[in-house]
């Protein structure tokens, strides 16, 4: 026996009073045990079996009631929607909607479909085919419905998913019935499986009897191990809590907003050193006092009223949104605050937390913002007048009074804004409420005298708090100012002052300074614009009044060399016919034809110019009238084709295109289509074709080409060949003779017309030179 007693405690270990007594206790429970072994087997086996049927026929019921309310549910809360009237209660509601498709999923991920008969999985699946069918169009009208977005197609759409929604109710009732005659077959299995039990009882009794015992030592055991376990655990609980609160202590300790907590009441129950600097008061003098204390009168007596709209019959409002409030400091001055409150329940109690930010920053921003805008307005409409107005006087005058005007700005209402002279003086140009004495006295100031002659002399900014040594200009009776004088300077040129009369003993501020020297920058703009501007115009009417000089000598010099021009032309041509009798040596016969081809290419030459002087002058009328483009263009082949045959080249007229009946100027549309015929002759070598054709535009216009097999011209010289005189070659041993004034002038001939004159070359592969003139010009017949 004492054996037996040292094993046993062996067995069971060392334990303490309550253990024991539990071990007694259950010693106990197995002696009466004997008796009740076969009643106790067949609960051990039939009831195992039993429990677990009925957890798992619980589980399917449990899930079909919990999906068949989760439907009904979301049913409900539809028309719940349909029937509230605020917007915050009806998203409220379509939360609930979505809670509860949770709720129904969930219930549906518990069953466990390969443990279900066939009936009940054909059941479930009619359930979620009318789900996935209505639960699109429910959604959309729950949506809608929040959003008060009411049409037609959205009550139909109503209609067709509370169908669906019955749907869904009648296969939710077929899956509960299944289910239900399901549980009635198990627990008839399970009948049966008593009945076969109940044989074998007697020989599992005894079995239990010692089963029983070896599992209470166990439990008895493991009870013990167990309860040091959770005190453990308890243990590392509490220390995690502690660290835990420490955490979120430490947080709200060095938030940077101010984090205050009150009751139902507004009574402060914590205060985080954020707000301590913010109202200027400690923790301790203001936990405890109601949170108006923290509040300006009028936002302390809207407070309790503002904090009911949170507590309604203990229901939560909603709530969570900032608002801008003016928060009372310790020492009586305020500052604005962004607040948000947050409702919370602890312990059932209705508590708030407060989060509070100071803005005075953000406020003093936005106004520097405002006033920099306003600011900007002035510098603005400064610009905006100067180019509405040539007047400088009254621009300096406007930009004067606006400056003045400036709200905000800490002025006097007087000043004057100077310019500097051509001697080197300041020249008073603008004036406001100023005193005759200073008009008459300051009206001119010398550079370097004075402040408004010291601040043109340094280029910078003087300021002056009252009158002192430096004012040189006095006279009885004024009254004691200061001075804020800015520089008018562009780059590195100083054009004139602005001078500001500030109150007696005060300084000027930032802002006072900022906009002096915005609007000193921008007239500084103004008026050098403005002298540029007048020194342009004079250059214009300078280059006016030289272009029409040229232009009336070129006049006066092509009349006046024509005159002799002609007569030895004449004489010329006289002597060359032998007019009255011979010339006698062949040589002198030579060089008369050489005497007329150069007087005719120098008379050619004079009318060219005068032609260009005339155009440039404006002084050049059309002579126009109504004539039959083939005839020009037969007139013009015949006058050039001798020297193309010269030249060995072959003229082309290609009139498979009838030509129109023009409303022109003939002569200069003979005169534009010879020159063209010239250059292209002149610049094709020996064997070339020279052709012209015509072509109508798809706009109506009319197109002559003048297409040679020449030389032909670079891209970069095809501009340089339309200016006055220009030439691609123009040196003085260059191959090809002329002025270079036969393209400009009938360029400029073509566009007197309306129309316009262009070249399309290439090196090496000739030139198309293309007249084109407006579709107006072609007389339908």
């Amino acid at each position: 026996m004492p054996g037996g007693t040292h094993a046993w405690r062996n067995m069971i270990g060392p334990l303490n009073i309550n253990t024991k007594i539990l071990a007694a206790g259950f010693a106990v429970i197995l002696t009466g045990m004997a008796g009740l072994v076969a009643l106790f087997v067949f609960h051990v086996s039939a009831m195992a079996t039993e429990d677990r049927l009925n957890a798992e026929l619980l589980k399917k019921q449990s899930a079909a009631y919990k999906m068949r309310d989760a439907a009904e549910g979301r049913v409900i809360t539809v028309f719940e929607i349909l029937a509230e009237d605020d917007y915050f209660a009806r998203d409220a509601l379509r939360q609930n909607m979505a809670a509860q498709a949770g709720e129904f999923i969930a219930a549906r991920s518990t069953l466990h479909v390969e443990m279900m008969s066939q009936a009940e999985r054909q059941a479930l699946d009619r359930i979620i085919e009318a789900v996935r069918l209505t639960q699109p169009q429910i959604t959309r009208v729950v949506d809608l419905a929040v959003e008060e977005q009411w049409s037609p197609a959205v009550h139909d759409d109503l209609i067709a998913s509370l169908k669906y929604s019955r749907k869904v109710q009648e296969a939710l009732n077929a899956f509960v019935v299944e289910v239900e005659a399901s549980t009635e077959k198990r627990f008839a299995e399970i009948a049966i499986l008593r009945a076969r039990e109940m044989k074998v009882i007697p020989i599992l009794g005894m079995a239990v009897f010692i089963a029983s015992l070896g599992v209470g030592l166990f439990v008895i055991r493991r009870e013990a191990n167990h309860t040091k376990t959770l005190e453990q655990s308890v243990r590392e609980r509490t220390n995690r809590l502690a660290e835990r609160e420490t955490h979120f202590r430490t947080i709200i300790e060095i938030a940077a907003d101010g984090i205050i907590s009150t009751d139902a009441t507004g009574v402060v129950e914590s205060f985080n050193p954020a707000s301590e600097r913010i109202f200027g008061y400690s923790a301790s003098e203001v936990i405890g006092r109601s949170i108006n204390a923290l509040m300006p009168l009028h936002d302390a007596q809207n407070h309790d009223g503002y904090m009911k709209n949170h507590v309604d019959g203990g229901k939560p409002k909603v709530i969570g949104l900032g608002r801008e409030l003016h928060a009372l400091r310790k020492d009586g001055t305020t500052l604005p605050i962004w607040l948000v409150v947050n409702r919370m329940m602890v312990g059932g109690q209705v508590k708030f937390v407060g989060i509070v930010s100071d803005i005075s920053s953000q406020k003093k921003a936005e106004a520097e913002i405002r006033q920099l805008a306003d600011d900007t307005l002035i510098v603005a409409s400064i610009l905006r007048m100067s180019l509405e107005s040539d007047d400088l006087d009254h621009i300096l005058q406007a930009a004067l009074e606006l400056v003045l005007d400036r709200q905000n700005l800490g002025m006097t209402g007087r000043g004057s804004i100077f310019l500097r002279t051509p001697d080197d003086r300041l020249e008073m140009r603008a004036v406001h409420d100023m005193a005759p004495q200073v008009m008459a006295r300051c009206r001119y100031v010398n550079i370097g005298e004075c402040l408004c002659g010291r601040t043109a002399s340094t280029m910078k900014m003087i300021e002056k708090t009252n009158v002192d040594a430096d004012h040189d200009i006095t006279f009885d009776g004024m009254t004691d100012h200061g001075h804020l004088c800015v520089p008018i300077n562009y780059a590195l040129e100083n054009l004139g002052v602005m001078n500001l009369h500030i109150p007696a003993g005060r300084a000027a501020s930032d802002h006072d300074r900022r906009l002096a020297t915005s609007v000193a920058d921008a007239l500084a703009g103004v008026i050098h614009r403005h002298l540029n501007q007048q020194e342009l115009v004079y250059a214009k009417e300078s280059a006016e009044f030289a272009s029409r000089t040229k232009t009336e000598f070129l006049a006066n010099m092509s009349h006046e060399l024509r005159t002799p021009l002609n007569a030895i032309i004449g004489y010329s041509e006289m002597m060359e016919s032998e007019v009255f009798g011979p010339v006698g040596v062949p040589k002198y016969k030579e060089y008369l034809d050489h005497i007329t081809s150069s007087g005719r290419h120098l008379y050619g030459l004079i009318n060219d110019l005068l032609d260009v002087s005339r155009i440039e002058s404006d002084e050049f009328p059309l002579e126009e009238g109504v004539f039959a483009m083939t005839e020009v263009v037969e007139e013009c082949l015949s006058t050039v084709r001798p020297r193309a045959e010269a030249a060995g080249n072959r003229m082309i007229f290609d009139e498979s295109t009838p030509l129109p009946t023009l409303r022109a100027d003939r002569r200069r549309i003979k005169q534009v289509l010879i020159n063209l015929l010239h250059n292209a002759i002149k610049f094709t070598p020996v064997g070339g074709e020279i052709t012209i054709n015509t072509a109508l535009h798809d706009n109506g216009d009319f197109m002559v080409r003048v297409v040679d097999t020449g030389i032909g011209i670079a891209a970069k010289d095809l501009e340089t060949v339309f200016a006055m005189f220009g030439q691609v070659d123009g040196s003085l041993a260059r191959k090809y003779d002329g002025a270079g004034l036969g393209l400009p002038l009938s360029r400029k001939l073509i566009e007197k017309h309306g129309g316009k004159l262009e070249l399309q070359s290439e090196l090496g592969k000739g030139t198309k030179a293309i007249i084109t003139l407006p579709a107006a010009r072609i007389i339908r017949h």
